[in-house]
């Protein structure tokens, strides 16, 4: 189950993914905010067994600078 901070660091294309999983109707001319909400909305009347897997964000796979090795 994602949360609104969780929703609010994607991408777009990611929340698109979630909500096509998720089986939000018309959510393709959602705009980001709109869509973050739609998506809650859908987990709160959807069953927790029937939700898909989380999957990670692009931006959470990216390494940090911290992370990036030194030349």
């Amino acid at each position: 189950m994602y949360n609104i901070e969780e929703l609010r660091i994607r991408l777009l294309s990611e929340l698109k993914e979630i909500a096509e999983e998720l089986g939000v109707k018309n959510f393709k001319g959602l705009k980001k905010d709109e869509l973050v909400y739609a998506i809650l909305d859908q987990q709160a009347i959807t069953p927790e067994q029937a939700l898909p897997k989380k999957k990670p964000s692009v931006v959470e796979t990216q390494p940090t600078e911290a992370e990036k090795p030194s030349p």
